[in-house]
């Protein structure tokens, strides 16, 4: 889950935005349908009190891209308010679940759709969508680097580490052909591990957020929840020399708008929920993040705890 300030948590709770297609049972539809009625019949209710509602589970043969689609994404906006009433936001908790993911465990499971193992398609998991990691820095004067009010400094991430799962894999002979092994999902994947489609929708998420509580005047189209000043938590268009690289309606603005106390974000600690919440943050704070300078980073403070005890998960 994520907290915006707004307060930010990600975890697996399911949010507007990322609503998958109800639970897909294998169980016949004459058999559900029978045992409904036996069951009204012996209460005395009526047999079906809301006729016109398709209540059956669709049984899909093969395993069907049920995540949210680019198109979807798009057509999706946090609504304005639709009331006259006088009243102004100063704060949102938004909870976000996770991107489109690789399966969480590998064969036999997933044993709903024919042929999901022997598919290139789902029994083979390749990610090009990569991790990257970064050991604290250190400083020559270690201790030294302070602000003009005399308080120490963080210290930047001095480079990267590009995380691959590719350890295991090794090249085997298969019928005359030659094949990658060795992970559980029979590829680069991580199980569990937020995919490239993962990626564009949390992206669209952290837009759509923009786009309902950032105004940016004539960039902001009119249909847009920030078009309405009770909606807004930032005004782009109020220039304030005296603040770093924004204005603000509500928080601190002495900050910049991604650093505490303006946002908090909360997430657990997994691969898929770690870096959907990375990916919205950048959706929503994409220019200011990337004004920091050539000079500067960014930095984000991430709370988490252990995933075993962890209240999100």
């Amino acid at each position: 889950m994520m907290l915006l300030q707004p307060l930010l948590l990600l975890g697996s709770l399911l949010s507007h935005s990322q609503a998958a297609r109800p639970l897909m049972l294998s169980t016949p539809q004459h058999a559900v349908a029978s045992d409904t009625n036996a069951i009204s019949q012996s209460i005395n209710l009526d047999p079906d009190p809301f006729p016109e509602e398709d209540k059956t589970y669709t049984k899909y043969e093969h395993y069907p891209p049920y995540c949210s689609t680019p198109q979807e994404m798009e057509k999706r906006a946090i609504p304005p308010l639709d009331t006259n009433i006088q009243t102004q936001l100063v704060h949102v908790t938004a909870l976000i679940r996770h991107g489109s993911r690789t399966p969480f465990s590998g064969a036999p499971s997933y044993k709903c759709w024919n042929g999901y193992w022997e598919s290139l398609d789902t029994g083979v998991w390749n990610c090009d969508l990569l991790t990257y990691m970064s050991p604290p820095a250190t400083t020559k004067e270690k201790g030294k680097e302070v602000d003009e009010h005399g308080n120490l400094l963080d210290e930047e991430p001095d480079f990267l580490f590009e995380k691959r799962y590719d350890a295991l894999l090794s090249k085997q002979t298969n019928g005359g052909g030659s094949i990658e092994s060795g992970n559980i999902l029979n590829g680069t994947c991580q199980m569990g591990q937020l995919l490239a489609r993962g990626y564009e929708q949390e992206l669209s998420n952290g837009k759509h957020l923009r786009q309902a509580y950032f105004y940016d005047g004539d960039k902001t189209a009119d249909e847009h929840a920030a078009a309405d000043p009770r909606m807004r938590l930032w005004d782009l268009t109020n220039d304030d020399n005296s603040i770093p690289s924004h204005a603000s309606t509500i928080g601190d603005p002495t900050k910049e708008m991604f650093q505490e106390p303006n946002l908090k974000y909360r997430a657990d600690d997994e691969q898929r929920t770690l870096m959907s919440g990375q990916v919205l943050l950048r959706g929503l704070f994409g220019p200011e993040l990337a004004a920091t300078g050539d000079d500067e980073t960014a930095v984000i403070k991430l709370h988490t705890a252990d995933y075993t005890v962890d209240v999100l998960t």
